[in-house]
C-alpha cells in the first residue's frame, strides 16, 4: 500500500495528511520529516489535517526508506524534530502540534520496544493541558508498558545499581 502511494508522489501532487494530531501514528510525522526537502507545507494544519504540495522530485532512495521503515529511532526522532520546527498550532490555535509531535516521539521509542525511553519522552508532557485532556489513555499505555518492562527486568535501574543493592541486602 505505502509503496503504491509513495510512488505516485510527483511535483504538483497535493497530500492531505489526515490524523496528523495522532501521537500513536508517528510514521506520519517522521515520513513528513523525510519529505521536507521536497515539499511545501500549505500552512498551519486544519484541525488534524496537514496539507502539503510536492515541489521537487523525491529521490527513489528516500521513498524506499519511508516505505521500508529503515531509519533508526534516533533518525526518526530527528525527522520529527524537523517537522516541529515548521509546525506549531493548528489554524484555530486548538491543537499544539509541537507537543503532539513530542508525544509522537515517545511512540517511536515505544514501538521500537524501548519503553524506558518512551516514558522518559512522555512523562514531561503529562502537564500539557491539551494532551492530558485528550490523550490520557496514551499516557496510561506508555506508563503501563514502562512499568511492565521494569517488573520483567527486576525493577529497573542499571545492572550495577541492582548488583550494589543485592550486595547491600536491599
Amino acid at each position: 500500500m505505502t509503496e503504491r502511494f509513495l510512488s505516485r508522489l510527483r511535483p504538483g501532487s497535493v497530500v492531505l495528511h489526515q490524523d496528523f494530531a495522532g501521537p500513536r501514528l508517528p510514521w506520519l510525522h517522521h515520513s513528513t520529516g523525510a519529505l521536507l526537502p521536497y515539499i511545501e507545507i500549505a500552512g498551519p494544519p486544519i484541525r488534524s489535517t496537514l496539507a502539503f504540495e510536492v515541489v521537487r522530485p523525491i529521490p527513489e532512495d528516500v521513498l524506499k526508506s519511508i516505505a521500508e521503515d529503515t531509519r533508526s529511532v534516533d533518525e526518526k526522532l530527528a525527522l520529527i524534530s524537523a517537522v516541529q520546527e515548521r509546525i506549531d498550532r493548528d489554524h484555530t490555535g486548538g491543537i499544539p502540534f509541537k507537543s503532539v509531535l513530542e508525544f509522537s516521539k515517545a511512540y517511536v521509542a515505544h514501538y521500537a520496544g524501548d519503553h524506558r525511553r518512551a516514558w522518559s519522552l512522555a512523562e514531561p508532557l503529562i502537564d500539557d493541558a491539551y494532551l492530558s485532556r485528550t490523550r490520557a489513555d496514551h499516557f496510561e499505555q506508555l506508563r503501563r508498558a514502562y512499568d511492565e518492562d521494569r517488573a520483567k527486568n527486576g525493577g529497573g535501574g542499571s545492572r550495577l545499581s541492582r548488583l550494589v543493592g543485592k550486595a547491600l541486602g536491599r
